[in-house]
């Protein structure tokens, strides 16, 4: 298993994706977590039920005005002790404690994926490929759909493609975590080689 960590304290959410490859397809679980103190505001600006998908379990609600690291950690190590992670890619702005703690105390392999073309060019091209092939496969989170739906397609002089937001306030924090943990599936020097069957998600 493959993970993509992009880390938020209060506007954005946070999001951890799980990805495995199986049958030809990308297996993709997200957990998202979002503060208490954010949500009326979101439901106001952004116009989403986030209430309800917190009720549903689509997001998670962590208490108080910031999301709690420890949460997204203790996530990250259950996975990693339940299943296995491979590699955690990771958006390095503000990762720095959490990412140390998983390095020291648990083991874990982590790549730091910075925002940028070069990094995230080649691994969104292939999620946009995979995904109008029809070749991902997903839990139907609304949380994710909507911020798919956020997404446009950044291009440079050389026609590569990352993915950026329609509107400033616009979130797609769940799809950059998708393509970061795809980063490193793709990238040929990472630290063990690409799954090929199935893992049981968590």
């Amino acid at each position: 298993m493959l993970c993509g960590l992009d880390l938020a304290r209060t506007r954005d959410f946070a999001a951890l994706a799980k990805l495995d490859e199986s049958d030809g397809y990308l297996n993709i679980r997200i957990k998202l977590w979002v503060p208490h103190q954010a949500i009326a505001d979101k439901e106001e600006t952004d116009k989403i039920p986030l209430s309800a998908w917190i009720n549903d379990g689509h997001v998670v609600g962590c208490p108080g005005e910031e999301i709690d690291s420890d949460m997204i950690a203790d996530e990250i190590v259950r996975t990693h002790t339940t299943v296995g992670i491979e590699e955690l890619g990771y958006d390095p702005y503000n990762a720095g404690q959490l990412v140390s703690k998983l390095r020291k105390e648990y083991g874990l392999i982590c790549t730091a994926v910075p925002q940028t073309m070069p990094f995230m060019g080649p691994a969104s091209a292939e999620f946009q490929r995979r995904l109008n092939a029809g070749k991902i496969r997903h839990e139907h989170n609304p949380a994710l759909a909507w911020m798919v739906g956020n997404a446009v397609a950044l291009t440079d002089s050389n026609d590569n493609v990352r993915p950026g937001k329609k509107k400033s306030r616009a979130r797609i924090d769940g799809l950059v975590a998708c393509i970061i943990g795809l980063q490193r599936l793709l990238d040929p020097n990472r630290a063990g080689p690409p799954s090929e069957t199935p893992s049981e998600f968590i």
